[in-house]
């Protein structure tokens, strides 16, 4: 028996018991086939090959286990852009574009050159901030080497946008938070970063639980690497420091960040607290 596209979304959308079925089937069909969702609107009553459905129920049933889509497809959409994602590396969400928003008009506002990313993951944060910004060069660094080799491949990816940020990013692997001498090595104008924030005895939703730990656990209480960031910060004199943070954590990081001389909180799309911009 053949399925059409139509039919074949329609399966999906019941096999699946996401918040969104129809749309994670349009996205899994999307990548099976290599065109994009409106495509399957225009070619809805297109018969599959039977290697193509095969491998659409393949991911179907991974989703069904609650494997996370992006990791399925091996792309995340972030800001105006597609990037590249895989295993073992965080999957960046929608809340960080604003921390990649807060820090791409602080950079325009002081003319910042020089910008320090810790834990860049993907690569979403410095790749986004050197498109927006052609004229920075950005240090990034990462304990994780499939970190760092994903952000490499996604800076090849959009060398076509801009050549220069092959050179403009340079990565760097370890860490940092125990090293005067690579502050001394270096000087930054702002320091970025969406470290790990969550509790330690935090239970993971099934989807999130596929994710790597270290870059999602930060502590007993949750902020103690934010708390490491924003002393080593102060104590290396760097002018300008922009994080994203968990929703309760207002509170104790307010008391960390006494000695900077202006601090905005920022709220996400939900009202909740997720993030601070610090000035020295």
């Amino acid at each position: 028996m053949s399925f059409s596209i139509q039919e074949a979304l329609e399966y999906g959308s019941k096999l699946l018991s996401s918040s969104r079925p129809r749309l994670e089937s349009e996205i899994l069909l999307s990548s099976v086939l290599g065109v994009d969702r409106i495509t399957l609107h225009t070619q809805a009553h297109r018969l599959l090959a039977s290697s193509e459905f095969k491998e659409f129920c393949t991911l179907l049933n991974r989703a069904k286990e609650n494997e996370p889509i992006e990791y399925l497809v091996g792309e995340v959409s972030f800001y105006e852009w597609e990037f590249e994602i895989s295993q073992g590396v965080l999957i960046p969400r929608p809340e960080t574009e604003i921390l990649v928003s807060k820090s791409d008009e602080l950079i325009k506002k002081e003319k910042i050159e020089r910008v320090f990313e810790l834990g860049v993951g993907s690569g979403i944060i410095s790749i986004s901030l050197a498109l927006l910004n052609p004229s920075i060069s950005i240090i990034a660094s990462d304990i994780n080497p499939l970190a760092l080799s994903l952000t490499q491949k996604n800076i090849q990816r959009f060398l076509t946008l801009d050549k220069s940020l092959e050179e403009r990013i340079i990565l760097f692997e370890g860490d940092v938070l125990e090293s005067d001498e690579f502050f001394a090595s270096h000087s930054f104008g702002l320091w970025v970063s969406n470290p790990p924030y969550i509790a330690n005895d935090y239970t993971l939703p099934p989807n999130v639980a596929y994710e790597p730990k270290e870059a999602l656990f930060g502590g007993e209480v949750g902020d103690e690497i934010l708390q490491k960031i924003i002393s080593c910060a102060k104590t290396h004199h760097i002018p300008y420091l922009a994080c994203e943070m968990g929703w309760d954590q207002k509170q104790n990081l307010q008391k960390a960040l006494k000695d900077f001389s202006d601090v905005e909180f920022y709220q996400d799309l939900s009202g909740l607290d997720r993030g601070f911009v610090a000035k020295l």
